[in-house]
């Protein structure tokens, strides 16, 4: 269950479950080789992208997810009325920075609690909460599958940490040898829970398939770049209508002659 707030602070639970019902879906992390990717090829009609944390920096996704307290991110991400955008409600009496908003009153904003007692075996069961193992990846994964997504791409999502600090992110970032050993760890982890849950995921007939060059999960899961990727999804859908097919209104009646289906029932 997600949950939104109106302007006077009360809450509505909001049943969003399957809402994109065997969609395919462009999950976007914070790798440096976001920014070698084609990224102009996910905004083609059709294609649903969901950003991790500050990925919105580089690239603008349908959905966002972000789990740390908003100072982590750049206020114009919780600004942005576009994007609908999922956070831990725990978050949602903060203060944006720049703003004397709270997250809360920004616009497109669902949220839902979490806890860390899930395990790679009930990881997709039904529940209303998300996993909270200090990382926003398998959050993202959980709410993926929750909103009815069926295979996931993964796009800048590396799962390394370059030593650089020009080149720890694909923003612009000033982590300390620390925080830069922080998130490698976390980085590590995600990995190792990756390999544990590919079980489950098969079973469940979720898929995960790496859009990302030099991945350290290309040896789990299939590799496939970006732009095959983009084709393969588009593949299946109905292309731009020409308008020279489309029917007026007026046609309509027309339209119902030719087909009984289309006339209303008799009335006895």
């Amino acid at each position: 269950m997600f949950y939104r707030y109106t302007k006077a602070g009360a809450r509505i639970a909001v049943d969003m479950d399957g809402l994109y019902e065997g969609e395919d879906l462009f999950l976007l992390g914070g790798s440096p080789t976001l920014n070698d990717l084609p990224l102009d090829l996910l905004r083609k009609p059709g294609v649903i992208t969901m950003g991790m944390n500050n990925v919105p920096c580089v690239f603008m996704p349908n959905l966002w997810i972000g789990a740390d307290k908003p100072n982590c991110f750049s206020p114009h991400i919780h600004a942005s009325p576009e994007v609908t955008k999922f956070t831990m409600i725990t978050r949602r009496d903060l203060i944006v920075p720049g703003t004397d908003k709270k997250v809360r009153e920004f616009p497109s904003f669902f949220f839902f609690g979490a806890h860390d007692k899930f395990t790679f075996e009930n990881f997709l069961d039904p529940s209303r909460d998300l996993v909270w193992w200090r990382s926003t990846f398998p959050m993202a994964l959980q709410l993926a599958h929750r909103l009815g997504f069926k295979r996931v791409f993964l796009v800048g999502c590396g799962f390394n940490m370059n030593k650089d600090p020009g080149k720890q992110y694909a923003w612009s970032t000033g982590l300390s040898e620390e925080q830069a050993q922080y998130s490698a760890n976390t980085y590590s982890k995600d990995v190792t829970r990756i390999a544990g849950l590919l079980p489950t995921f098969q079973r469940k007939s979720f898929y995960l398939v790496s859009c990302t060059p030099g991945s350290e999960v290309n040896s789990l899961i299939p590799y496939v770049p970006l732009a095959k990727a983009v084709d393969e999804v588009l593949s299946g859908k109905p292309s731009v209508a020409d308008t020279n097919t489309l029917v007026h209104s007026s046609e309509l009646k027309n339209l119902g002659q030719a087909s009984p289906a289309l006339q209303p029932a008799a009335r006895g």
